[in-house]
């Protein structure tokens, strides 16, 4: 087989990533690695966990040795001795990852293979150098409903009312930045929808990005349900008052004036310190 196209599903959290991400790994040409203890298709955490946690350069042994514990291992189910063989003999993580999810593309007969982890916008440009034939699919989502949603699923019981919804608008305004630059950086690379218009017309979305990966034409569906923050169709969301809206879009307007770079540096330094416990998943129940 022809060596598989890594595809990315980017967006910042509570966008629909985890939605799409599942339908597309539903096409038998997509490999996602999924199970029902993350809802669906797994998030890796490759850039902003496991290369801090697992920094440097490895061997192939020593590094499947220890990354086995994690479910994303457990998951692609590639033997040692088939993971060695193709492995150069020394590289990082990052690396060893791809050459992991190649090995278990090929084994379920895959011509892509589906990566999603919200974390990973503020790293689209890293990602697009280090996996050069990759393919990106990127989902936004309505600025205030984003944040309402992150505020509702990823509450910060040490941070005051004010300091949560700054640190939410600034993941939200940093990763939009982010995932923009990419898109104008390989724009032939890139594919863009929306939470809403996905919501709006399911089919005819997932059909306008199966044609962008050049695959053919079937109807997808999620095996997992929508995960939602406020029931269905947004029942019990609450009103944001006239002084929460104002904060948000102030605070929105403070974060476009800061440099990207800092900001990408900023969330950098915050991901290395909080890197030091592996593995980041181990929740699979045992068979």
């Amino acid at each position: 087989m022809p060596r598989p196209t890594p595809l990315f599903v980017l967006g910042t959290a509570r966008s629909g990533t985890a939605w799409l991400a599942n339908m597309l790994s539903s096409h038998p040409d997509v490999l996602g690695l999924a199970a029902a203890e993350h809802n669906g298709v797994l998030e890796s955490h490759l850039l902003d966990h496991t290369r801090f946690a697992l920094a440097g350069e490895w061997t192939p042994g020593a590094f499947y040795d220890r990354y086995a514990a994690e479910d994303c291992a457990r998951l692609a189910g590639v033997p040692r001795e088939e993971f060695c063989a193709e492995a150069p003999g020394r590289a990082d993580a990052v690396a060893f990852f791809g050459v992991l999810m190649d090995l278990a593309a090929r084994r379920a007969g895959a011509r892509f293979w589906l990566e999603k982890t919200p974390r990973h916008a503020i790293y689209g440009d890293l990602l697009s150098r280090r996996f050069p034939t990759a393919l990106f699919i990127i989902i936004e989502r309505r600025f205030v409903d984003t944040v309402q949603s992150q505020l509702a699923a990823f509450p910060n019981p040490q941070a005051g009312w004010v300091r949560q919804r700054i640190e939410k608008v600034a993941r939200y305004g940093s990763d939009s930045r982010a995932l923009r630059r990419l898109a104008r950086c390989v724009p032939a690379r890139v594919a863009t929808t929306t939470y809403e218009a996905l919501a709006r017309d399911t089919e005819g979305e997932m059909t306008r990005l199966l044609r962008f990966l050049a695959l053919p034409e079937r109807p997808l569906a999620s095996r997992y349900p929508r995960r939602s923050s406020f029931g269905p169709d947004g029942a019990s969301r609450p009103r944001l008052s006239l002084g929460e809206r104002a904060l948000l879009q102030t605070a929105r307007a403070l974060c476009a004036l800061l440099p990207l770079s800092l900001m990408v540096r900023l969330r950098e330094r915050r991901d290395r310190r909080g890197a030091g416990t592996f593995p980041k998943f181990r929740l699979l129940v045992p068979t």
